[in-house]
C-alpha cells in the first residue's frame, strides 16, 4: 500500500510540529511544572522531622495528584462545554488545592476569611489559565474566518490583559505592605535611668545542656545524647482525643500523653557556683515537629550570661501534628508540665546533682508565650494547690510534687480563658506578673493577656506590670516561629512591613524581662522605676510604641468604675459629670467582640460649639492625707496614679471619634477650697492613636482584625509635689476632691480604668 499520501507536500520531515501545537506544549507543560513548584512550596510548611526535602516531595505529590484530578475533571467537562473545558477544569483545580490545604489545617481560621484567601490564589490562576487559554487560540493555524483580524486581537488582547493582572496580582501578593510611622517612645522631659543597661549581654559566660526523657522520638537530643535522663509523666487524663489522635499522636511524636516526656535545653553561667535562680520557659501550640523551645536561645542566653538558669521545656507533646491537627483545652496539661520540670530541679538540688548547676528553688520564675503564657499563669496558680480542682481525687503533689514558691510570672502575647481553673479565670495571688503584647500580632490579635494583669495580685512590695509593643508581632519572640504569624497561604497577606525587625523585638523582651527579674527575684529596687515610666529607658528600648499599666501590690485604689455611674469605690465617695457629651460605663472591649472582663468609664466632650469644658471628679470621704498614712509615706512624696486610654465613641450626632492628640487637665482641691491643676501631658499622657492593620486583604482584616484599634490604659504618675509646685497655698494633707477637666483640646473621648494613691 502507498504511504506518500501522508507525506508533507513541501517536502519537511513528518516529524515536525506545527508551531502551535510546539507552543500548546511549552505553555501545557509550564503550566504543570507551576502548579507542581507552587503544592511543593506549600508542602515546605509542613516541616516533617525528615527534613525539607520530604516537606517538598510530600507537597509536589500533592501538586501531581491534584494535576491527575484535573485531567480527568477535563475530560469529563468536554462532553459538555469543549470550548470551555480547560477553563472550568483550571477552576476546579484552584478549588481543590484550597480545599486540599484547608483541610490540611494551614489556614486555621473562619471559612470566610479562607474564602477571601483562596479568592487571590484562585483569581491569580484563573487569569494565568485565562491567558494561556487565549495564547493557545491565537497559536492556532489561521483558518477560514479566523482570518479576520478582530478576530484574532480579541484573543491578543485577553491573553496580553491577563498575564499582566496575573503578575500584578502576584507583585501584590509578595509585597510586604508599608511600615508603621506611629510616634517612637522618647524621654520626654524624664531622667534617664542610669543603671547598667538591662538589654546588655551580661560578664558571665554561658554553657548548655540538654535533659531527657530518651523516649524512641524524632529528637535524638533527648535521648542517647542528653546529658541528663528524666522520667516522663502522665497527662492523659487532662486531655481529650479523638479515636485517630490517640493511634496517629504516639505513633508521629514516639510518645503519648501518657508518657510526656520532660525534655528542656538549658542556659546556664559557666562560671560561679550558685545557687542561681532559675527560670522555666514554656511555648505555645505550633507544628510539633518543630524544636520551639531552642526558639528561646535569644532570652536564655541574655539571662544566663546575668547569672540566670533558664530551662526552656519542650512542649511539643500538646502542639499540632500536621494533616491532624492540634488540640484544644490542654492547657492545664501544660501547665502541669511546667511543675513536673520545677519538680526534677527541686529534686536535682535537694541532693546537689552532679553535672547540675545549683539553682535557688526559693527565686523561681515562670515565663511562656502563647498558650505557653497562659500555662505559665496556671501553673503558678496551681502551685501549691493540693488537689486539681476539675479532679480532686488525685493529691497533686503526687502528679508533680511541690510547693515550689513561684515567685514572677512573664508572658508573651499569652492567650487567656482556654483553660478556666474550677471553671473560674485563673487567679494569681502573692505573685509578680509581667505581660507583653505587640500591636502587630496576627495569632492572639488583642491584649487578652492583660485580663490576667487585671486578675493579678502581686502583695505588698509586689509588682505587675502590662506592657503593649505596637509594632511586635507574634512569632519574632521565638526565633524557630519567625516574622509571618500565620501559615501559608494566609502569610503573605500580612502586613510585615509594620513589624519590627527580629533584633529590636527581642531586645525589647530582653531589656523589659531581665529589668523586671531583676527587680522581682533579685529585688533590685532600681530598675522598679523603668515599669512606672518607660520613657525613663528609652535609651535602652529600641524604637516602638510602647503603651505601659503598672501597679505594685501596696498602692491604694481610690476608683475603679462601677455599675451605677454615679458611685465611688470607697465607702462614702460619689462621682458627679457635668457638661459631658459621653457618659458611659461598660467593657471597652477589644478586637472582633471580644471582651476585656473589666470596666471602664468612657468620657466624652465638645467646646468646639463654645460649650464650658466637660468635667469628671471623685469625691472622697477621706482626705488623700489620711489615705497617704495607710500607705506609710508622707503625702508629697505620694504618687495620683490614673490609668487612661482612648475611648471609644462616636460623639453624639454621630461625630466621629478624634484621632489626634488628647489632653485633659487634673484638678485637686483641699478641703478649705483651694485648688491646683496638673496636665495629663505634663506626665505620661493619654496615648497616641495606634491604628494596627495587621494585614493587606480587606475582608481579611474585616472578619478577623476589627476595629484596627481598641483602648490601651497608659499608667499616668502626676507627683503631689507637683501640685504644691502649681499652687503653693495648697493644702495637700486635706486634699478631698480630684477631678478631670476637658480644656485643653476641643474635643474628645477618654476611657478611665482607675485611680490609685501610689507609694514613691
Amino acid at each position: 500500500m502507498s504511504t506518500s499520501s501522508h507525506s508533507p507536500i513541501d517536502g519537511s520531515s513528518g516529524t515536525d510540529r506545527p508551531r502551535g501545537d510546539t507552543l500548546r506544549l511549552v505553555l501545557g507543560w509550564g503550566a504543570r511544572i507551576a502548579l507542581v513548584a507552587l503544592s511543593a512550596w506549600i508542602g515546605s510548611a509542613l516541616r516533617l522531622p525528615f527534613g525539607t526535602v520530604v516537606d517538598l516531595l510530600i507537597g509536589a505529590a500533592l501538586g501531581v495528584a491534584l494535576l491527575g484530578l484535573g485531567g480527568l475533571t477535563v475530560g469529563m467537562v468536554r462532553w459538555i462545554a469543549v470550548d470551555w473545558a480547560r477553563v472550568l477544569g483550571s477552576a476546579f483545580l484552584v478549588a481543590t488545592a484550597g480545599a486540599a490545604i484547608l483541610l490540611l489545617g494551614f489556614s486555621g481560621v473562619a471559612p470566610l476569611v479562607a474564602a477571601a484567601t483562596w479568592g487571590v490564589w484562585g483569581g491569580t490562576g484563573a487569569l494565568l489559565v485565562l491567558a494561556v487559554v487565549m495564547a493557545r487560540r491565537l497559536a492556532r493555524p489561521r483558518t477560514g474566518s479566523d482570518e479576520r483580524p478582530a478576530r484574532r486581537a480579541l484573543p491578543a488582547l485577553l491573553a496580553v490583559g491577563a498575564t499582566a493582572l496575573a503578575i500584578a496580582l502576584m507583585v501584590w501578593w509578595w509585597n510586604p505592605g508599608a511600615a508603621d510611622d506611629t510616634a517612637r517612645l522618647t524621654a520626654g522631659g524624664t531622667s534617664a535611668l542610669t543603671l547598667p543597661d538591662p538589654g546588655e549581654r551580661g560578664p558571665l559566660p554561658v554553657a548548655t545542656l540538654r535533659y531527657g526523657s530518651g523516649t524512641p522520638g524524632w529528637r535524638v537530643e533527648y535521648g542517647r545524647d542528653a546529658a541528663l535522663h528524666t522520667t516522663p509523666v502522665d497527662l492523659a487524663d487532662l486531655v481529650s482525643l479523638g479515636p485517630v489522635a490517640r493511634v496517629v499522636r504516639p505513633w508521629a511524636l514516639g510518645a503519648g500523653l501518657d508518657a510526656v516526656p520532660r525534655n528542656a535545653v538549658v542556659w546556664y553561667p559557666a562560671e560561679g557556683a550558685g545557687p542561681h535562680p532559675l527560670v522555666v520557659v514554656a511555648h505555645g501550640n505550633a507544628n510539633a515537629f518543630i524544636a520551639s523551645e531552642d526558639g528561646y536561645a535569644w532570652l536564655g542566653e541574655h539571662l544566663a550570661s546575668h547569672g540566670f538558669v533558664v530551662a526552656s521545656i519542650d512542649a511539643s507533646s500538646f502542639n499540632a501534628v500536621p494533616m491532624f491537627g492540634g488540640l484544644r483545652g490542654e492547657n492545664d496539661a501544660r501547665a502541669l508540665l511546667m511543675l513536673a520540670h520545677l519538680q526534677l530541679w527541686s529534686e536535682w538540688e535537694a541532693i546537689a546533682a552532679p553535672g547540675v548547676p545549683r539553682v535557688d528553688m526559693g527565686r523561681v520564675a515562670l515565663v511562656g508565650h502563647s498558650r505557653g503564657g497562659e500555662a505559665a499563669a496556671i501553673a503558678a496558680a496551681l502551685d501549691g494547690v493540693g488537689r486539681l480542682p476539675d479532679d480532686a481525687l488525685a493529691p497533686l503533689a503526687e502528679r508533680v510534687g511541690g510547693p515550689y514558691g513561684v515567685r514572677a510570672v512573664v508572658a508573651f502575647a499569652p492567650s487567656d480563658g482556654q483553660f478556666r481553673v474550677g471553671d473560674r479565670p485563673t487567679a494569681l495571688a502573692g505573685v509578680d506578673y509581667l505581660v507583653l503584647q505587640g500591636g502587630f500580632d496576627a495569632d492572639v490579635s488583642s491584649f487578652v493577656g492583660e485580663r490576667q494583669y487585671e486578675r493579678a495580685e502581686p502583695g505588698d512590695g509586689g509588682l505587675k506590670a502590662a506592657v503593649y509593643v505596637h509594632q511586635a508581632n507574634h512569632g519574632q519572640f521565638n526565633d524557630a516561629w519567625g516574622r509571618v504569624d500565620l501559615m501559608p497561604p494566609l502569610g503573605p497577606l500580612l502586613r510585615v512591613g509594620a513589624v519590627m525587625p527580629l533584633e529590636d523585638q527581642q531586645r525589647a523582651g530582653a531589656v523589659l524581662v531581665h529589668a523586671f527579674l531583676r527587680s522581682s527575684l533579685l529585688e533590685e529596687d532600681g530598675y522598679r522605676a523603668l515599669f512606672s515610666d518607660l520613657r525613663r529607658g528609652a535609651h535602652w528600648l529600641p524604637p516602638a510604641s510602647y503603651v505601659l499599666r503598672s501597679a505594685t501590690g501596696d498602692a491604694l485604689t481610690l476608683f475603679e468604675p462601677a455599675v451605677d455611674p454615679g458611685a465611688g469605690t470607697l465607702p462614702g465617695s460619689g462621682v458627679s459629670g457635668d457638661g459631658l457629651a459621653l457618659w458611659r460605663v461598660g467593657d471597652p472591649g477589644y478586637r472582633s467582640s471580644v471582651q476585656r472582663e473589666a470596666t471602664a468609664v468612657t468620657l466624652g466632650w465638645s467646646t468646639e460649639d463654645g460649650a464650658e469644658p466637660g468635667r469628671y471628679g471623685l469625691t472622697l470621704p477621706l482626705t488623700l492625707g489620711a489615705y497617704a498614712t495607710t500607705l506609710g509615706t508622707p503625702i508629697d512624696q505620694a504618687v495620683l496614679t490614673l490609668e487612661l486610654g482612648r475611648g471609644r465613641g462616636p460623639l453624639p450626632g454621630g461625630v466621629a471619634t478624634p484621632t489626634g492628640a488628647l489632653d485633659a487637665s487634673v484638678v485637686v482641691t483641699d478641703a478649705a477650697g483651694a485648688t491646683a491643676t496638673l496636665a495629663l501631658s505634663q506626665a505620661q499622657g493619654v496615648p497616641p492613636h495606634l491604628p494596627s492593620v495587621v494585614t493587606r486583604l480587606g475582608a481579611f482584616e474585616a472578619v478577623r482584625f476589627r476595629p484596627d484599634a481598641y483602648p490601651l490604659f497608659q499608667r499616668v504618675d502626676l507627683p503631689m509635689a507637683a501640685f504644691t509646685a502649681a499652687n503653693p497655698d495648697l493644702d495637700l494633707a486635706s486634699v478631698d476632691r480630684v477631678e478631670l477637666v476637658f480644656d485643653r483640646v476641643p474635643a474628645g473621648v477618654v476611657a478611665l480604668r482607675s485611680l490609685r494613691l501610689t507609694a514613691p
